[in-house]
């Protein structure tokens, strides 16, 4: 089935829109985003908006997953177990167009999840 992939221009609110979107998806999402700094980023505006969220990150020093789980792919690839027994059933990508490779970490961690 087709996933949908939304365009947003430099300036557009991609963090508040993400924030939204995770915040109000009643089932189990993971938002994963390249890098630390998006991470940061995004993370805060959900927090800013009112929303609540696990960060599972090794820089950040946090590993936690929960309902809503911001993460990096490089901290979050091995425990796709975990993701999978929660019942995830949404993954917002962040930046999805440096993740285009199906044999990629993010292919091959949607794959196990």
């Amino acid at each position: 089935s087709r996933k949908p992939i939304a365009v947003f221009p430099c300036a557009a609110g991609k963090s508040i829109i993400i924030a939204e979107v995770a915040n109000r998806l009643k089932e189990p999402v993971l938002v994963l985003q390249p890098s630390l700094e998006l991470l940061k980023q995004n993370y805060a505006k959900l927090v800013a908006i009112g929303g609540e969220a696990e960060i599972y990150s090794a820089g950040l020093g946090s590993k936690e997953i929960g309902h809503l789980t911001y993460a990096t792919i490089g901290s979050i690839k091995k425990d796709w177990q975990k993701l999978r027994d929660l019942g995830l059933k949404h993954v917002i990508l962040d930046e999805c167009h440096f993740h285009s490779k199906v044999t990629g970490q993010i292919g091959t961690f949607l794959k196990n999840v």
